[in-house]
């Protein structure tokens, strides 16, 4: 019978590739090459079940880059497409994706994917080895490929019953060691295949079998040296190297695994399967080349016809093997019915258990006061385990620990409260050698454990003969240990106890974290409280004294062009609501004069910058007014680098101003007046002088020097050089009106 059974929705969706390679349309050719290799070179060093699975996800992915604008898919940049640019670029460098991407890209909904030949079909209908996966909003899901299809191909009859010589390829494309990888990927792009074989010619004897005889004869032949992929063109543009500067013997792959003309499908697959490799030659006796199997041929082989002749072949065979199959179908049913009795009893306990775990979990999480959960658990899991005593022992910052939560049975000793230390003990923990995982420990005879005997007189105490331990950990920290003591016996302890116990541990954990969270978020929200009642007080204050000041106060958020605060000051000065301003946070520049507005909007640049502005400017209030305003700015610091705030006061000084206005009118004024005197004097041959007490000096005007026929030069301008240009006759009474005029009588 023919084994092969149609695949689940769930059995297809394992052979789509998650997390495809992704690049935008203005990615350049060498970005993509880039991340092609980088995913490549990833190794996984643990050879698990997984290994095979995981490197042939790797493989797919690093097949190609899909490109997408805007969540869309609209192109593919595939392995052959790179080859064919090396050819036709001497520099990928500057080569754009979206410009060499083949577009537009087949693709198929994931809902459509139920089948596993149709998409095969679709592979072969339009010659293509990529797939794209898509949504019901045409979204990127994943990717199907031939690596990822092959994983599930596996009708294990048809590859038995299928040749090699059947599907291969015999016409194989090669080319001499001493060839360029220049020249490769030429052949790889004319032919459009994938690889190309290194070889030699060699004489070899080929043996033609037919109907009618059996002849041999000599005729020159190709021995395999090593293949070049496109993989490894990838690889090579990825390390920048000149295609033309290599010759292909130096970095080709050599052939390790082979197969003839003979083998069955079947072992080409696990070949495959085995060693993680995509295409196979096909050698004869003398290792002469005749013919190559791909991956793709072995998708070629499981069409759907292939498959529909394969079973109308075996199906005589089929009503044979159902009688010995009903033959054995009854004495395993009989074995069966056994089978699941005994199961019925185990699941029956089974959900007993986890009915009981379920509702100690619910009771523990229902609390969010640790003292109750604990209390909760062990009395709980004390019941259930028949166990003498269960306890909580909670580690301290010394790793001496305290048990916080116990149920014993009666006439056994209490151990609540009691604090535990022991320097050995709280030294193999320090050091990370004790409770290091969260496996149990399950010890069923304390005498035959190994423990020391300072250990052994310490539980004594308590009259403990066997124990189990499991420790509870909060966020990957060792928190404290669920301890069971048997104390009438010593116990083994089964396989139900120990998972029990775990169980239990990880609900506890969840709700001894969820309740240290929430007594966390208690203090904080108290801490948040309190703080925002002084933040409200702070803000009150604030907005007393912003309030009553006849300055013009506020605070701009100019990032957003935002008005976060403005006192009622504005109305009086501005002529117009703060809500107008909120509204609109620039029309305040709307009353600033047309002369002035230059000004403003400039200063309004550097504040952007974040620099403090001093700006004197007029604005015409909505009545007509004209008003001075000093506006000075200051940025407000922020951790946050992108918010630009200012708070800014704007102040009237129109009267100040309209005073400055008019002592500079009566200044010039003066001016004028003082030329004209000095004019007069000039013309009426007068002088005038003035003399500083305080400083003892003297100015004379021009008139004064030439009446007196004294030097500018020598003149000193003090009182007494003064006087001594006075008649000595008059010095006298000179000298008494200038002390009469320093004593202000």
């Amino acid at each position: 019978m023919l084994k092969y059974n149609a695949l689940t929705i769930e059995e297809l969706g394992y052979c789509i590739i998650r997390h495809p390679l992704i690049v935008s349309s203005q990615t350049t050719v060498r970005d993509a090459i880039n991340l092609i290799s980088s995913l490549r070179s990833f190794c996984q060093t643990n050879h698990d079940e997984n290994y095979s699975k995981n490197v042939l996800e790797i493989e797919a992915r690093s097949s190609c880059v899909i490109v997408v604008e805007e969540e869309k898919v609209i192109g593919i940049l595939t392995e052959r497409d790179i080859v064919r640019l090396s050819v036709d670029y001497p520099s990928l460098n500057a080569l754009i994706v979206g410009d060499v991407m083949k577009s537009p890209v087949i693709t198929l909904r994931e809902k459509q994917f139920d089948n596993l030949f149709s998409v095969i079909n679709l592979l072969h209908q339009y010659h293509i080895r990529h797939l794209p996966i898509l949504d019901q909003d045409d979204h990127l899901v994943g990717l199907v490929t031939h690596e990822s299809l092959r994983q599930l191909s596996r009708p294990i009859d048809l590859l038995k019953l299928r040749q090699v010589r059947e599907i291969m390829i015999t016409e194989v494309i090669c080319t001499p060691p001493q060839s360029s990888l220049l020249e490769v990927a030429r052949i790889m792009m004319i032919n459009k295949i994938s690889c190309v074989v290194i070889t030699e010619n060699i004489q070899s004897k080929a043996i033609k079998d037919t109907d009618e005889d059996r002849q041999q004869e000599n005729y020159p032949s190709q021995k395999p040296l090593g293949i070049i992929t496109e993989r490894d063109l990838v690889q090579f543009q990825a390390l920048n190297l000149n295609l033309q500067d290599y010759q292909v013997h130096t970095l080709m792959s050599t052939l390790v695994f082979n197969v003839n003309l003979n083998d069955s499908l079947l072992t080409v697959q696990q070949l495959m399967e085995e060693h993680l490799i995509r295409r196979l030659l096909v050698t004869g006796s003398q290792g002469e080349i005749l013919g190559i199997v791909t991956q793709t041929n072995i998708l070629q082989a499981l069409n759907p016809m292939e498959i529909y002749n394969m079973a109308t072949m075996l199906e005589k065979k089929i009503k044979q093997l159902e009688l010995e199959k009903y033959a054995l179908l009854y004495n395993r049913n009989r074995e069966l019915k056994e089978t699941v009795k005994k199961r019925t009893i185990e699941l029956h306990n089974k959900v007993k258990r986890e009915k009981l775990i379920g509702e100690i979990a619910e009771r523990i999480r229902v609390s969010l006061h640790v003292e109750d959960i604990l209390n909760t658990c062990v009395e709980e899991l004390q019941a259930f385990s028949m166990c003498d005593r269960v306890l909580v022992y909670q580690f301290e910052p010394d790793w001496s620990g305290v048990i916080v939560a116990e149920s014993v049975r009666d006439g056994l000793p209490q151990s609540i409260g009691n604090k535990v230390e022991d320097c050995c003990f709280q030294e193999s923990l320090a050091n990370g050698t004790k409770y290091n995982t969260d496996e149990a420990i399950a010890i069923n005879n304390i005498y035959t454990a190994g423990y020391p005997d300072c250990y052994i007189e310490l539980v004594e105490q308590y009259q403990i003969k066997a124990t189990l331990i499991v420790p509870i950990r909060l966020q990957g920290q060792l928190w404290g240990l669920l301890i069971g003591h048997q104390c009438e016996d010593f116990r083994a302890w089964q396989e139900e106890d120990i998972t029990l116990f775990q169980e239990i541990v990880v609900n506890l954990a969840i709700a001894i974290q969820q309740s240290i969270n929430y007594h966390n978020l208690e203090n904080e929200l108290k801490e948040r409280q309190k703080a925002e009642k002084l933040v409200q007080e702070s803000d009150s204050r604030f907005r007393q004294l912003a309030e009553n000041i006849d300055q013009v106060f506020y605070l701009m958020d100019l990032q957003q062009e935002q008005v976060l605060y403005i006192n009622s000051s504005y109305e009086h000065t501005w002529g117009k609501s703060c809500q107008s301003l909120y509204n609109n946070p620039l029309s305040y520049i709307e009353n600033v004069h047309p002369e002035d507005r230059y000004l403003v909007t400039q200063a309004y640049e550097h504040q952007k910058l974040g620099k403090q502005t001093t700006l004197e400017y007029r604005i015409i209030r909505p009545d007509g007014e004209l008003r001075w305003i000093l506006d000075r700015t200051f940025p407000v610091k922020s951790s946050d680098v992108n918010t630009c705030r200012i708070c800014g006061i704007a102040e009237d000084i129109t009267e100040g101003k309209l005073n400055d206005i008019e002592l500079i009118k009566s200044q010039t004024q003066l001016e004028i007046t003082s030329h004209r005197l000095q004019e007069a004097q000039r013309i009426a041959k007068l002088g005038h002088w003035e003399h500083n007490f305080r400083t003892n000096l003297s100015h004379w005007s021009d008139e004064v020097f030439e009446i007196f026929e004294v030097n500018k030069d020598t003149f000193t301008g003090n009182y007494e050089q003064i006087i001594e240009f006075v008649y000595p006759d008059d010095r006298k009474s000179f000298h008494q009106s200038y002390q009469k005029h320093i004593n202000g009588t």
